[in-house]
């Protein structure tokens, strides 16, 4: 069985870290090494961490924790990448969980493809009008679209370690990384597997809060930035989202929410 490590980065987590520390606790496979990369919390972080130490060695894992000041996010994941000793690296942030104990079973009780460098599933989104499955993309959707949240993939450690994160990006780093092993690789690199990986709360995350920010960076990344049809729709994106800003300030709250419930089983229905 290939070794699998799962890194967490996180600060002033103590609300939600410990949903990811079970989750990681409870799964079946074996071996696992749990790396925790924390930005130096100033809240009770580090001791829901420490309580947590004794059980994940009793229990078999390889476990590491530290805690000092980083870059930000992928500056933390890059410190994390480099420690990793295990053949496949998944990312699973503070405060989401895996979506049931036997998911890396799932995931690796198969005979993974030589050149496969980037195994990756679906997710299920919890938002304020419900929760629901997001399908992931097609590996030749890549060059488009990030084709599944950075939770749901297993990338190769050997990939990782060559290719750390890029600091250019704030926001969009993972995508750059998956864009451009999709660049060097084409679909060979790619697995993409019928399971849901992750649980994940989708509205008040980095990225969801800062949409526009990420269309930028990601326009970047596949270099259309100076385009005038990327123009365009930077411009359509930014009317649509304060359109929808000012329809959710004026429209009944259970209104609204019976809207989103319903375009999201239709879209979910398009999606079969």
């Amino acid at each position: 069985m290939d070794p699998i490590t799962i890194i967490t980065v996180c600060y002033n987590a103590e609300a939600t870290i410990e949903q990811t520390i079970c989750s990681v606790l409870g799964q079946s496979y074996r071996p696992i090494e749990y790396i925790i990369i924390d930005g130096k919390s100033i809240d009770n972080t580090n001791n829901i961490i420490l309580r947590y130490k004794p059980e994940f060695i009793e229990k078999g894992f390889n476990f590491l924790h530290i805690s000092e000041q980083d870059k930000g996010i992928f500056d933390a994941m890059n410190k994390g990448i480099q420690l990793a000793t295990g053949k496949w690296i998944n990312f699973m942030n503070a405060g989401d969980f895996f979506n049931n104990n036997e998911v890396i079973k799932q995931v690796f009780c198969r005979e993974i493809p030589v050149g496969v460098k980037a195994i990756y599933g679906d997710t299920i989104v919890s938002k304020r009008f419900g929760q629901f499955v997001n399908h992931a993309l097609p590996p030749t959707q890549i060059v488009q679209h990030m084709p599944t949240c950075h939770q749901a993939f297993f990338i190769d450690a050997e990939e990782m370690k060559q290719h750390p994160f890029s600091n250019d990006y704030h926001l969009t780093a993972d995508y750059h990384f998956v864009y451009n092993l999709y660049k060097r690789t084409s679909n060979q690199a790619f697995l993409q597997l019928p399971i849901s990986i992750v649980c994940y709360e989708a509205e008040h995350g980095i990225s969801s809060i800062n949409k526009l920010t990420v269309k930028k960076e990601c326009a970047r990344i596949r270099n259309i930035n100076n385009t005038w049809r990327w123009h365009f729709s930077y411009t359509h994106a930014c009317v649509g989202l304060y359109t929808k800003a000012l329809f959710n300030n004026v429209i009944p709250k259970n209104i609204l929410m019976a809207v989103k419930r319903w375009n999201r089983k239709r879209l979910s229905n398009r999606h079969l």
